[in-house]
């Protein structure tokens, strides 16, 4: 049949419609589906389209869009997640990010294979030959091994989750948004009447930690509070407690701010061994909320990051890589703060033997 300008009527295809979309086929048949998320603009344009055009889907074309090989001419449907092999031996580290990841796998009909390095491997100027015959679209890398930084290849999208690439690289990421918390910890403590800042951090040489670590600078000064950084890894955790309770009441931190929650957890170790009470005396505070701590972390105040979602995030913006959508590659996890029994208003005896020293002064 005839349309009115003469022209053949033609079945039309998800191609047809993600061209007059401005997207791809794939994101198209996800639309249809409605099982995986699309950001809403595309998912009206897509629809606005359909409508426009009065395509009908039908399930054998779905499957078979499903099951076409992507740009990289690899096996359609499968990504890897790449980390060191202590990560991996101590997976429940990564327990609440890899389920996220496989359940948004499951979503998108993904296999998610682990692929395990040695250190070496990591340390390593070229990708190890089992990255090299993995059969996959895209790879999730829990660290930025030292062949991520070398010259470009042509290689399938990669994205780092749970951390930050070294300034200037490249390579996207799905990370905390250490902003965010390390602004809402500040901003609690100040609230509760804590005036002297400490950050403690378990070592400057991790770029999630220099990050906090300026950013709780930042926020100090901007409230014009007293602040001081120190390294942890330094000095055993109990000489650290020892050397802060050596300090005149009016020049000890009254809050401690850690770079994370396994250097907040030495703390809070270090200063009870030096019979020293959290939060009577200090508060502590850590960072990233991790279940894996257990029944160790039950008195710790701290924010907890949104991990499941980051694992969830991070199938979904790899899969716009690998498809070719425009995807925002460096993509921040929010959270939320945990007041537990570890923080408290400052003492009360600080705060006067302040107050006494500055009107002697005066």
């Amino acid at each position: 049949m005839a349309d009115p300008k003469g022209t053949t009527e033609q079945k039309l295809t998800l191609d047809d419609v993600a061209r007059r979309a401005g997207t791809s086929a794939s994101t198209v048949s996800r639309v249809l589906s409605g099982r995986v998320p699309v950001s809403s603009a595309t998912a009206d344009r897509v629809m606005a389209v359909v409508r426009e055009l009065g395509y009908v889907p039908n399930a054998a074309a779905r499957s078979l869009a499903r099951r076409r090989a992507p740009a990289t001419g690899l096996v359609h449907h499968a990504i890897a997640l790449v980390m060191p092999e202590k990560n991996f031996r101590r997976h429940a580290l990564w327990e609440e990010i890899y389920d996220g990841i496989l359940e948004a796998a499951d979503d998108f009909e993904l296999t998610v294979t682990i692929l395990s390095l040695r250190q070496d491997e990591i340390e390593s100027q070229a990708p190890p030959s089992k990255l090299r015959r993995a059969n996959v679209d895209g790879l999730l890398l829990s660290r930025l091994p030292h062949w991520e930084s070398g010259p470009p290849e042509r290689v399938v999208p990669r994205l780092l989750v749970g951390g930050a690439p070294e300034r200037g690289q490249p390579t996207g990421c799905v990370q905390p948004n250490n902003r965010l918390g390390m602004t809402e910890i500040v901003d609690h403590l100040y609230g509760l009447g804590h005036r002297r800042f400490e950050f403690v951090t378990g070592g400057l040489t991790h770029l999630p930690f220099i990050e906090r670590a300026e950013i709780f600078l930042a926020r100090t000064a901007l409230l014009g509070l007293e602040h001081r950084v120190t390294e942890l890894y330094a000095k055993p955790e109990v000489k650290w407690a020892a050397e802060w309770k050596s300090r005149p009441v009016a020049e000890r931190a009254t809050a401690i701010v850690a770079s994370h929650d396994g250097c907040a957890m030495r703390l809070i170790n270090g200063l009870r061994a030096c019979h020293i009470r959290v939060p009577e005396e200090v508060s502590v505070v850590g960072f990233d909320g991790r279940a894996d701590h257990g029944e160790l972390m039950s008195d710790l105040s701290t924010w907890q990051v949104k991990w499941h979602e980051m694992g969830r995030v991070a199938v979904k913006v790899l899969m716009d890589l690998i498809e070719g959508e425009t995807a925002d590659t460096h993509t921040l996890i929010g959270g939320r703060l945990l007041d537990r029994g570890s923080t408290a208003s400052p003492p009360q005896a600080s705060t006067t033997e302040i107050r006494a020293g500055k009107e002697g002064q005066a």
